[in-house]
């Protein structure tokens, strides 16, 4: 029928639906025919569970609204998946609860409002790992967009069972660890983390310190991840436990075995005073190894005192830097003191021009902008572009811009209520 390639895509889309037996068609050209991502909305209502779509977006462009015909997976907390087609103009209302896009394999995010949630929540030990994750993925993305209550997410967070795929527990920690970045040093950043170290206490207590005789790769990823984030919220066991390895081992860094040296060296970096950090800089300093030196450099600019951070900094305009990493000791700072950075980059740019590249000398100041939530930096950014950089070199310039403003968003309103949401659960416990 369709010999010496005369197949059209209409032709092949007839054979999908007539092999699947439905209309894949006319699901697949509101995916593939127009930009965006639907959002699937869950209500608790008398009736059960209302599921409504919309356009999932972070801004007057990417929320225009838009309808898909959305298959949604639904699982019960019976373990029973159904699967609903809901669209803009057609809403579904099904017996609740339920988890929407079982398995986690539909293209959408899921909105659930508190009454929802909270027998989900109550249910998690029992879901599937996948919709533990998307849960969780889904309430954080959700929460900190303001589409959702960031109370989802946090909820969730506390009923996540110590048993959970190493995996999920990994990504966790990583997301506890980005709202930490959002914090500035003070009373909330203080009560967040003893939240969320309280939060991980348990999974370090299972998967511990060091490797387990015949545990999974992904229990070793896992543990490396959990340790860094631990050791960044100031977690005092990990701190000395690090520091303890650490001093055992400072006469030959190479007593450090690989599963344990990455940890190790960024807590007590992070952590450090000024004498362990003459320490630090010491050994990157006498390093012969070049990728031991990179680290040990890269270690030292996570260190969390703002004046040894101002040290590290002053590293990138002289001759110690180790060859073409000058401006990423910039951004690692940039990454714990951003406005910090920001203001040593614009202090310094004939220097560090000096050390960049053509290609990254139009990249660099945008990027080291955008780990900072301060609308000021916002303005000295668009002051600084439109001087020094031509108007058709500016996307990276558009992306710290949207960086910033979101980050300044969620510092204003979404820290409060985080914060307000961990003072509420304190007083109920």
């Amino acid at each position: 029928e369709h010999a010496n390639g005369s197949a059209t895509n209409a032709d092949l889309w007839r054979a999908v639906d007539k092999t699947a037996g439905k209309p894949v068609s006319s699901v697949a050209s509101d995916f593939i025919d127009q930009p965006g991502v639907p959002l699937i909305s869950v209500a608790a209502t008398p009736a059960g569970a209302r599921l409504t779509q919309s356009r999932f977006g972070t801004d007057a462009a990417s929320s225009k609204p838009l309808t898909w015909r959305t298959p949604v997976a639904l699982r019960g907390l019976d373990g029973l998946v159904t699967e609903q087609l809901i669209s803009r103009d057609e809403p579904r209302t099904v017996a609740g609860p339920v988890v929407a896009n079982a398995g986690q394999v539909g293209y959408y995010r899921v909105a659930y409002d508190e009454a929802s949630l909270a027998p989900l929540a109550d249910a998690l030990p029992r879901l599937p790992s996948a919709d533990q994750y998307g849960l969780l993925k889904d309430s954080y993305a959700l929460g900190m967009a303001g589409a959702a209550p960031i109370g989802n997410f946090l909820r969730l967070s506390v009923a996540l069972p110590v048993d959970a795929d190493p995996l999920v527990w990994r990504d966790q920690a990583r997301t506890l660890a980005a709202i930490d970045d959002y914090y500035s040093p003070g009373a909330g950043r203080t009560a967040y983390r003893a939240w969320a170290l309280k939060v991980l206490a348990p999974a370090l207590h299972q998967i511990g310190f060091d490797p387990k005789s015949k545990e999974s790769d992904n229990d070793a990823v896992l543990r490396e991840d959990l340790l860094l984030t631990l050791s960044q919220m100031g977690d005092p066991t990990v701190t000395a436990e690090a520091r303890k390895r650490f001093d055992a081992s400072r006469e030959s860094l190479g007593r450090l075995s690989a599963a344990e040296r990455r940890w190790v060296l960024a807590s007590v970096a992070r952590s450090a005073d000024a004498k362990t950090f003459q320490t630090l800089h010491d050994l990157a300093r006498a390093a012969r190894d070049p990728l031991e030196k990179q680290a040990l450099y890269s270690d030292l600019t996570t260190v969390e005192d703002p004046l040894l951070a101002g040290q590290v900094l002053a590293l990138a305009i002289t001759d110690e830097a180790p060859s073409g990493q000058a401006a990423g000791l910039v951004r690692r700072v940039a990454a714990v003191h951003p406005d910090l950075a920001w203001r040593f980059t614009l202090a310094n740019l004939p220097a560090l021009n000096r050390v960049l590249d053509t290609l990254n000398r139009s990249t660099f100041v945008p990027r080291i902008a955008s780990a900072s939530s301060d609308p000021k930096v916002a303005g000295e950014l668009e002051a600084y572009a439109a001087k020094n950089i031509p108007a058709d070199a500016q996307g990276e310039v558009r992306v710290a811009l949207s960086k910033i403003r979101a980050g300044a968003e969620i510092r204003a309103k979404r820290v409060p209520q985080i914060e307000a949401w961990i003072a509420g659960a304190a007083k109920a416990d």
